[in-house]
């Protein structure tokens, strides 16, 4: 896959799945940032989420986050709630909730 992020520039990376599991990994076009991210299948409405983005050696930042589909009405926007939670709106009408794991 290719992406851009405007603080890493050019991604480049690549999509591994295995069983229950979606596995990929990145590094910048110039070789500075790399990083890794796995989503697991919990169930239906469920992943879980964990991943690590890098400067070279040194990491910029790790994460551990679970990921709920919610049925809603809502219109096409991500907002935080007041306890601190993400919710997504995806194409498909559905609100995906990251939670801090």
């Amino acid at each position: 896959w290719k992406s851009f992020n405007p603080a890493l520039g050019e991604l480049n990376g690549i999509f591994i799945i295995v069983q229950d599991s979606i596995m990929s990994k990145y590094i910048s076009k110039d070789e500075q940032y790399n990083g890794f991210e796995y989503l697991k299948k919990v169930d239906d409405v469920t992943y879980e989420n964990r991943g690590a983005a890098f400067k070279k050696e040194e990491k910029l930042s790790s994460w551990a986050v679970k990921l709920e589909r919610i049925e809603n009405d809502l219109g096409n926007y991500a907002k935080f709630d007041n306890d601190g939670v993400r919710k997504v709106n995806s194409d498909l009408g559905n609100v995906i909730k990251l939670i801090k794991a």
